[in-house]
């Protein structure tokens, strides 16, 4: 659209079904009734001139860029349960709860610089969103924020303090978690639902954590370090195991069940060799484990 338009009428482009790419200047603020209603936008680009970004204005968008002014909001289910896949942010100041809840949804940038809470819902049944890595200043993740997404690993930041109710409950794929250690809180039924078998504690014991959801005969990894504020932890179904300096296991102790685990193997970081993992072993991945062009890995 021409950088001089200050005004989208009424219906302007009711039913373009085969519209492939839009952008909106930042010209204009303001777009009437059902505009861009029944139309089916691949890819959408919106200026700073709009005060409010959302599906009330534009559906059926599947890649959302926002360049905004540094006002510009994103409300309560702006664009829940649309087509969007990726979305990227600049100058927006606020997501509402359920924004991009029920989409299929799979990357995410630019989270608002000012948002300290992740809003309630916020990737709720995102089954496409497999990691999530962009928390900008995020310091507390909202209720359900990710609850019932496809994430298969956690990425939290340093900084992060209270992980909310529900936060990743019913998150079916993720099996192994790691806790930064400024985490103080964590709610009731955070990780209810899911198969989590590990989880890597990096710090002192947060609060909640027997209330947590863990799935019974989950293990609970903390630093050896910390072991006098870890030692009069205890919650029903879960082991406690210490681990050592290096973030290895360290030998375990006999009331754990852990005497004759001999099995266990952590791996990190890219493959510096062919390599091949037994299959009737555990292997801890800790981060990420890269395979590099020229390498294999193999499981047998």
């Amino acid at each position: 659209l021409l950088g001089l338009v200050e005004s989208i009428g009424d219906y302007a482009f009711y039913n373009c079904s085969e519209l492939s790419d839009l952008t909106i200047p930042d010209s204009v603020t303001s777009i009437g009734t059902d505009a861009f209603a029944m139309t089916s936008c691949d890819a959408l680009t919106v200026g700073a001139g709009l005060a409010s970004v959302s599906k009330a204005d534009f559906g059926n968008v599947r890649a959302l860029t926002v360049n905004g002014s540094g006002a510009t909001v994103l409300p309560a289910e702006a664009f829940r349960g649309e087509p969007v896949t990726s979305v990227s942010l600049t100058g927006v100041a606020s997501l509402g709860a359920y924004a991009f809840a029920g989409t299929p949804l799979t990357s995410f940038s630019g989270m608002p610089a000012g948002l300290t809470t992740l809003p309630e819902g916020l990737f709720k049944d995102c089954a496409s969103l497999t990691r999530f890595t962009d928390f900008g200043s995020v310091t507390e993740i909202g209720v359900s924020a990710f609850e019932h997404s496809g994430l298969t690993a956690l990425d939290l930041p340093d900084g992060l303090t209270t992980i909310g109710s529900r936060a990743y409950a019913n998150c079916t794929k993720l099996f192994y978690a790691e806790i930064p250690a400024s985490v103080t809180s964590i709610a009731e039924d955070a990780f209810a639902g899911t198969p989590i078998s590990v989880l890597v504690m990096k710090g002192a014991p947060p609060a909640g954590l027997a209330s947590a959801g863990l799935p019974a005969g989950a293990h609970v990894l903390y630093p050896e370090a910390l072991s006098n504020a870890w030692d009069e932890v205890s919650a029903e179904g879960l082991t406690f195991v210490k681990r050592s300096s290096t973030g290895e296991f360290a030998p375990p102790d006999v009331s754990q069940n852990w005497a004759a685990r001999t099995d266990i193997y952590a791996h990190c970081g890219p493959l510096t060799a062919d390599e091949t993992w037994a299959a009737d072993k555990v292997h801890l991945v800790r981060n990420v484990v890269t395979v590099p062009a020229g390498r294999t890995l193999t499981i047998a």
